[in-house]
């Protein structure tokens, strides 16, 4: 009997994007609702939690699917696809929202945070796309170690 290994990445692919329009969802409502900075901070806390309990549920769903088996390499893979996904739609989309869309919602956030401060700074607008790279490599790495314990928690014994 011939068993077949399920492809990783046609798999993964529409999981991630789904969850990735999803998680720009929730941000641009957060966005909208910005009257009290907890808003805008717990969306980052839902979105969080919700992107941990997703990955456990993508890589347990491709195990089972899998014939019951799941190397740390394949975990390690799902994890980074799918926060790879999320995190690339996330930033180019926060930045869309940020530079074009509101410009003057990152000042609005900038003066909520200093209003309590000691020490209260000068506002420096930046529309530089690099921050879109440095915002999908955290979301790279907060995926690699995701998945590095789910994919721990979840390899198949003989592994």
């Amino acid at each position: 009997m011939t068993t077949t290994h399920k492809s990783l990445q046609s798999f993964v692919l529409p999981f991630a994007f789904g969850a990735a329009v999803i998680r720009v969802i929730i941000d641009f409502i957060a966005k909208l609702g910005f009257e009290n900075i907890l808003v805008y901070r717990f969306s980052f806390l839902l979105c969080l939690v919700l992107e941990v309990v997703f990955i456990i549920l993508i890589t347990k769903k491709y195990k089972t699917e899998n014939n019951n088996l799941l190397t740390i390499e394949d975990g390690l893979k799902i994890g980074l696809i799918i926060m790879l996904v999320i995190g690339s739609l996330y930033s180019i989309g926060s930045y869309i929202h940020d530079t074009y869309i509101n410009p003057e919602y990152q000042k609005l956030v900038f003066e909520v945070s200093q209003k309590n401060s000691d020490s209260p700074q000068e506002y420096q607008f930046s529309d530089n796309p690099i921050g879109i790279f440095i915002s999908i490599i955290r979301f790279i790495l907060l995926g690699f170690i995701i998945s590095l314990v789910t994919s721990n928690f979840l390899k198949s014994n003989n592994q």
